[in-house]
C-alpha cells in the first residue's frame, strides 16, 4: 500500500504543482489521477494552470489516503472559521487526525497550497 501511495504521490506533486512539465503530460497525470479517485477536478475542469488551494490540497491527500468517506460522513469537530460548511468534514477529519493544525489557532487558510506544504502531509501519512 506505502508504494502505491508513493507513486500516487509523485505523479500528484508533478502533475498538480506544473513543475515544467507538458500540459498534455499533465492532462495524462490527471487522468490517471481521477481513475483512481484521488483528482476530480470541477466545473472548469482539472485547472491544472493554477496552484490548489489549501483546501483542495487537502482534499486530494484524504483521497489518496482512502479516508474521503470517513471524513464527509463522520462528525469530526475543528477550531477554524474560516471553512465552509461543505467542508467540514474533510478538515475536520485531518485536524481530529492530527493531519493539520490550520495557520493559525482559528484559521484554517484559505491561500494556495504549495509543494511543500503537501509533501508535509504526505510525510505525516507515510508515519502512520
Amino acid at each position: 500500500m506505502k508504494k502505491i501511495r508513493v507513486f500516487i504521490l509523485v505523479v500528484l506533486v508533478l502533475s498538480v504543482f506544473s513543475f515544467s512539465v507538458a500540459a498534455s503530460e499533465n492532462d495524462e497525470y490527471a487522468e490517471k489521477l481521477k481513475e483512481v479517485g484521488v483528482f476530480k477536478g470541477g466545473g472548469d475542469g482539472f485547472e491544472l494552470d493554477r496552484q490548489p488551494t489549501r483546501l483542495e490540497g487537502l482534499i486530494m491527500f484524504i483521497r489518496l489516503l482512502g479516508s474521503e468517506n470517513e471524513a464527509q460522513n463522520g462528525s469530526y469537530q475543528h477550531p477554524f472559521t474560516d471553512v465552509p460548511s461543505w467542508a467540514n468534514g474533510y478538515v475536520g477529519w485531518a485536524y481530529e487526525k492530527g493531519y493539520t493544525k490550520g495557520i493559525s489557532s482559528n484559521q484554517f487558510g484559505t491561500g494556495n497550497m504549495d509543494a511543500k506544504s503537501y509533501l508535509t502531509l504526505d510525510a505525516k501519512s507515510l508515519r502512520i
